[in-house]
Parts: C-alpha cells; structure tokens; sequence
C-alpha cells in the first residue's frame, strides 16, 4: 500500500526526537542557566549517569538542586544541611537515570508520605507535607528533567490538592536532618470538627514534626543571601493581666441608668425592654438609691428578668459608692512587640512548649543573646557619643552660675556701700540738728541767744 501524504507526515515526525518544552523561567545565577538546559533532557542524562562516577554524579545532582532550591524561591547557600540530605536523596534514588515518573525509585516512598499528609490534614484540618528531600526530589523530576507520566497519577493529585511544592520552603527551612516523619505546619486551615479524634492528634507526636509555616522570597541575586521572614499570622499579640481598682457612685449610676430610670417612672413596667435591661450591671445596682432600686425590682419581677433579680438580692444595702477589683489583660506595649527580640522569644518559647529539637532551641537563644547584646553595645555608644555634649553643658551651667553669683556678690556690696552711705548721710544730718543753736525769748529779747 502506497503512503498517503498524512502517512508520510506521521512517519516524520515520529522520527524526530522528542523536543521537551525548557521549564519556566527562573530568576537562577547565571552559573546554573546552562546546567538547567542540560539537565533537562533526560535523554542525554541517562547514558551519562550509566557511565559517569559517583562524585560526577553528586556533582550534577548538587546542580539539579541548587536549581529546584531556586525554583521554590529558597537560596541553596542558606540551607547546607538539607540541600546536602537532597543531594544524597538524588543519588541514592537514581534521579539521574530516571526516564519516568513511577519507576523513580523513590516514587513508592514520595506515595506513602503524601497518603499520611493527607489523612492527618484531613483529620486535624492543619497543613501536612513530605520531608524536604522527598519534595525537593520531585521538583527536581517535574520542573527540571521533566521525565514522563508526572500529571495523572495519584501521588502527582494529592500533591497538586494539598499544595505540597508551596510547602517546599517551609520544610526546607525546618529541615533537622530526619527524612522519616512528615511534616506538620503550625498554620490552621480551618477550626477542627467535633468529630475529630484525639487519638489521632496524639499520634502525630509519634509521625510528625511540628514547624512554624515559613514564607520564601521568590528573588534572588547571585552572591547575595536571600532574605526570609517567618510568618507570624498565628501567633496572638502577648497580654499582661493587671488588677484595676474600681468605683461606682451613685450619680454616676443614676446618670448612665438615665433614660431606663425615666421610663419606669413615667411609664411603668413595661416600656423598658429586656435588652434595656441588660444594660443594668451589678455595680449600678449597689448604689441606686432605694427608691429606684425598688422600680427596677418590680420591673425585673414583672418580667422575670433572672439575672436582675439576682444582683437585687445581694444588693440590699444603700451604698452611696461600691468598690470592687478587676483583673483586666492589656496588650504589651508596642514598643516591646516591634522589638527584634520579641519575635525570637515566641518562636523560643513556642518550641520549648512544643518540646522540639535542642538544638533549634539553643539557636533560637543564641539569637536573642545576640539581638540584646548589639542593643546594649549600641546604647552604649550612643551614651559615650552623649558625654561630651553633656560634659560641655554642665561646663556652661557652672558658667553661668558662677556669673550670676559674682553678680549677687557686686550688687551686695554695693547695697553694703549704699547703706554706709546712708548711714553717714543720716548720722550727719542728726550731728547738723543737734549743733544748731536754739534762739528762745524772740518775743522779749531781738537777737538774744541762749
């Protein structure tokens, strides 16, 4: 039979070789453009992994991740521990050699740990994932060597459905080196049912890790260390429990009971509402005096107005004013929960309740020594800058008081010289008066002194 045109056009292409579509791009240094090229070709990858030696292949495969770490917007330089545990994951699982999606031999694995995932973010309604390793391995499968049969299989679904490449950063970030539990985010997706078994809560214990969700940068320049912010959604504003002394008077009552006192008198029992009526505190009804004490009685009785009634009986006595104490929570000041250190010191106390690991706990520490010890050398730079200035004022003050004294001192003496002078002036003039010669008999006797 004679090939139809359609026929031909069939045969060449099927003899072409198959051209796979690059993965997206990526903002990756320039040194891993040209390795993502290649390596995203499984092709030309797995003759060469057959051959190459062990440390070649740990070269490339250091390179296959470094590239997947930059996908999920995680810098590799800041995470040695878990990119070498994804390195040697590479390799133990052939990643190289791996033509399809379900014969990687870490496929089974990856399968088992999605199924946990997803019966303890079902039964907690908390988000679960894989171990790093296991997901970085499948980044590197799907967005890199783009091998066959990654969209319909189940592992592939439940990854899709439960975001589990969106939780990459968050595992790498709280990677410890265990690859056997899975992961569980403290960020809740929704409020647990009734329904929800404890004993499922208590086994996560025993299968899971507890981390704080983390959220990436999807930026990077080359050479420079990503910058990453903890996500801190969950985590309530701290409260300080403070006893307040309080007072009622009895004008203050009557005047905030205004408009319900006006009603019972003008129109009785029934034009104040139970709503109105909720209004009425036990306070209010210590110092009312007994008058409208006994209308809100009558109202509440006609009513039955149970909890009214209640501070009625227990509040007989005519008190013109009523103490009592409360103990009310106030949110931090501000000024501590923009501090650098508050932010280390929940994460440390919320691993120290979580009995996580050790080490996670002396880092956390080692970074609140840190951020408090820079505070104090800072004030205290900033103090010694402050010497001088203080030590120049302090100089002008003793100035000016010195100034100030000698002119008190002038004006003394020349209050002490005036007064001398006063004195003299005055005792001159009582010398003048007693020496005057006194004439008497001027009557009789013209010119005739005594």
């Amino acid at each position: 039979m004679d090939a139809t045109p359609d026929s031909k056009l069939g045969t060449i292409i099927s003899s072409l070789p198959v051209k796979r579509v690059a993965p997206k791009d990526v903002n990756l240094p320039w040194h891993l453009l040209v390795a993502r090229d290649t390596l995203a070709y499984s092709n030309e990858t797995q003759p060469c992994a057959n051959e190459m030696t062990e440390d070649k292949q740990r070269v490339l495969c250091e390179k296959v991740m470094r590239i997947a770490f930059y996908i999920v917007g995680v810098d590799p330089n800041d995470y040695h521990v878990c990119l070498e545990a994804c390195i040697e994951k590479a390799v133990n699982t052939k990643l190289l050699s791996t033509t399809a999606w379900t014969s990687w031999s870490g496929h089974r694995t990856l399968k088992a740990r999605m199924k946990l995932a997803q019966q303890y973010t079902d039964s907690t309604k908390q988000v679960h994932c894989p171990p790093a390793p296991l997901i970085m391995a499948a980044v590197a499968l799907k967005s890199i060597r783009k091998v066959e049969g990654t969209g319909t299989d189940e592992t592939t679904i439940l990854m899709e459905q439960y975001k589990t490449v969106d939780m990459a950063p968050t595992a790498i970030h709280n990677f410890v080196g265990n690859e056997e539990r899975i992961v569980r985010i403290m960020f809740k997706l929704a409020l647990p049912t009734t329904e929800q078994s404890h004993n499922i809560t208590e086994s996560l214990r025993e299968v899971s890790i507890d981390v704080d969700s983390f959220r990436s940068s999807k930026h990077f320049e080359h050479g420079r260390r990503s910058i990453v912010a903890a996500d801190n959604t969950i985590d309530d504003k701290e409260t300080l429990k403070v006893e307040v002394i309080c007072e009622m008077a009895r004008d203050q009552a009557e005047d905030e009971l205004k408009d319900i006192l006006d009603l019972l008198r003008s129109k009785g029992d029934t034009a104040v509402t139970e709503m109105m009526g909720n209004l009425i505190k036990l306070p209010h009804m210590k110092v009312l005096s007994p008058a409208n004490k006994l209308s809100v009685f009558k109202w509440a009785k006609a009513i039955k107005h149970d909890r009214v009634l209640g501070m009625f009986e227990v509040s007989l006595d005519d008190l013109d004013k009523y103490t009592w104490t409360e103990t009310i929570e106030k949110p931090i000041s501000t000024t501590w929960s923009n501090h650098p250190a508050y932010t280390i010191w929940n994460e440390t106390r919320d691993l120290v309740s979580k009995k996580s690991d050790p080490k996670r706990i002396l880092k956390r520490l080692d970074m609140l020594r840190e951020t408090l010890v820079r505070e104090a050398f800072e004030k205290q730079e900033e103090s010694n800058k402050a010497l001088p200035d203080n030590q120049t004022h302090a100089e002008l003050l003793r100035d000016e008081i010195a100034a100030i004294k000698e002119n008190l001192e002038s004006v003394q003496r020349q209050n002490g010289s005036l007064k001398r002078q006063n004195d003299e002036v005055i005792q001159l003039l009582k010398d003048e008066k007693r020496l005057k010669p006194t004439c008497v008999f001027e009557d009789h006797l013209e010119g005739a002194c005594i």
